[in-house]
């Protein structure tokens, strides 16, 4: 099963919870997730790459805009 998650409007800390939650439920294989900007985007590789997790997909959306597929 996916999941999505839009960080616009988000915290990092809020974000990188919900990916936290969501990767950890058994039943989710994938979360697309988009970000508003390069900070967050770096963090997400970040956590991604600190819990094992990889990117499966990243696609610039234009005008400052990632979105990417964080796989188990």
């Amino acid at each position: 099963m996916e999941f999505e998650i839009d960080s616009k409007g988000k915290k990092c800390t809020g974000l990188i919870a919900e990916l936290e939650k969501a990767m950890s439920d058994s039943s989710i294989s994938k979360v697309r997730v988009t970000a508003h900007d390069v900070p967050t985007k770096i963090d997400i590789y970040a956590w991604a790459k600190r819990k094992g997790h990889k990117i499966a997909e990243a696609d610039p959306a234009g005008r400052g805009i990632f979105r990417m597929v964080v796989e188990k």
